[in-house]
């Protein structure tokens, strides 16, 4: 109870973790800005969820560095309903494109989940900028051969 109680005092603290009592019915306002981390569980004592929200709230910097975005959800609430989230607890993972990246019904590392976005083509070109500028704090080391650019993420 207590782990649900700081991820709470993260949500009004840090932008990037956005309340649940009222969540968005639809993701419009993050379309190309954001990425958007969902978390639906039928009950907010779900183990998977205070083990994600424990792991978000230790890494902070790294879910603002991704430009990442979490809302905790309720089974009921229309963004779960527009994105098929049942059952006990659901991670959905939603590019800046809006399409869906990564899902899955259980707690994953969040370095699954960083990874996951690391390797969008976005993502790697903003990591190539934040090197140049010198605002990335580990950044990755790139491959000498260039991405192919695709549309989209």
């Amino acid at each position: 109870m207590q782990k649900l109680i700081f991820f709470g005092l993260l949500v009004f603290a840090y932008p990037a973790f956005a309340s649940s009592d009222d969540p968005p019915d639809d993701l419009s306002q993050h379309s190309w800005s954001h990425r958007v981390l969902l978390l639906a569980a039928a009950q907010s004592d779900e183990p998977a969820l205070l083990k994600m929200s424990e792991w978000l709230s230790e890494n902070v910097d790294g879910v603002r560095e991704r430009d990442l975005v979490v809302y905790r959800l309720k089974p009921d609430d229309l963004l779960a309903k527009r994105w098929q989230m049942s059952g006990a607890f659901t991670l959905l993972l939603i590019g800046k494109d809006g399409t869906e990246k990564l899902r899955t019904s259980h707690a994953v590392d969040l370095s699954v989940v960083f990874d996951t976005i690391d390797a969008m083509p976005m993502r790697r070109r903003e990591m190539r900028g934040a090197v140049t500028t010198g605002s990335v704090s580990h950044p990755r080391q790139e491959s000498s051969h260039a991405p192919q650019v695709r549309r989209g993420e």
